[in-house]
């Protein structure tokens, strides 16, 4: 126990020592972090709003004109079973052209002059809450339009194909970036180290004279990393949330417009824990890059 709190005592003195490259490598882990943590925020609730597709009608199958009641009915148990899908709604022309009429308001006289209902009869299909995603929605889609009496299904194939490529892109990039800055941050916390190493070789010295194990000697430096990475990670974090509740309110308004709803939410602790843990493992990796010279030249 006394052992931890001079290996403490000692990696706060280093920090103290030497506020401002001490800061220099504080601040450039938070940038390196802020940046993965943005990324993580985004893909995050980019994900969660394509989990919420479950309550909302993602597949609609329409069917063969003049079908009997009970073809239909065979339809909705044939569909119903599959595993994806949470219900199956029935939508007759008629109530296809009557909320078709509604939607246009205030323009729905152009359709008195019709002489016959040109909609046809659908089935509105929606998935399971949580297992509604790209994959999923194809899944099921292609099924339904396997099933016969079902002439065409709309599911809106261009846009999920569209969405998938930008998530694999998002989370490709996301890792590069994040790995290129996170290592540049383990050089600038390794540089740090070394000047605080090289300001106080004399005291080494006379340690390394003593008996001092090299294990002894560089363990308050090894802290002074971690520290550095906590630190780095909590201000990345901080930044992080403060924008995330200043932007949350507006952005949550254009999306209700845009999409109808969705739910932006914060990293889970889980995130903000694993955040942390990089940052203490980037601080960790810069200053043992360094003290391990050290006993060598």
């Amino acid at each position: 126990m006394h052992r931890i709190v001079y290996f403490l005592k000692r990696a706060f003195r280093g920090i103290r020592g030497n506020p401002t490259v001490s800061l220099l490598s504080v601040i450039t882990i938070a940038v390196s972090l802020l940046t993965l943590g943005a990324f993580l925020l985004l893909y995050q609730n980019l994900r969660a709003s394509a989990a919420t597709w479950g309550g909302d009608v993602q597949v609609v199958a329409y069917l063969a004109e003049g079908m009997a009641p009970d073809e239909v009915n065979r339809l909705l148990e044939s569909i119903s079973g599959l595993p994806e899908v949470s219900a199956v709604k029935y939508v007759s022309r008629e109530d296809a052209l009557a909320r078709f009429r509604r939607d246009l308001g205030g323009q729905a006289g152009v359709l008195e002059g019709l002489s016959r209902n040109p909609l046809p009869a659908s089935l509105e299909v929606t998935l399971r809450e949580g297992g509604a995603g790209p994959t999923a929605v194809r899944t099921v889609a292609g099924r339904v339009r396997g099933i016969g009496g079902v002439e065409d299904v709309q599911y809106g194939e261009e846009w999920i194909a569209q969405y998938g490529a930008f998530m694999n892109f998002l989370r490709i990039l996301g890792l590069l970036l994040g790995g290129f800055l996170l290592a540049g941050s383990s050089l600038v916390v390794a540089n740090t180290i070394r000047l605080a190493v090289y300001a106080r070789r004399e005291e080494l010295e006379i340690l390394s004279l003593v008996g001092a194990s090299k294990p002894f000697v560089r363990i308050p430096f090894l802290i002074e990393g971690v520290l550095q990475g906590i630190l780095g990670g909590a201000l990345a974090l901080a930044i992080l949330y403060g924008a995330y509740r200043t932007v949350e309110p507006r952005l949550s308004k254009s999306l209700l417009l845009a999409a109808g709803h969705l739910d932006l939410a914060f990293l889970p602790a889980e995130a903000v824990l694993a955040l942390l843990g990089v940052g203490a493992a980037v601080g960790l990796i810069g200053s043992a890059l360094s003290v391990g010279r050290f006993g060598r030249s």
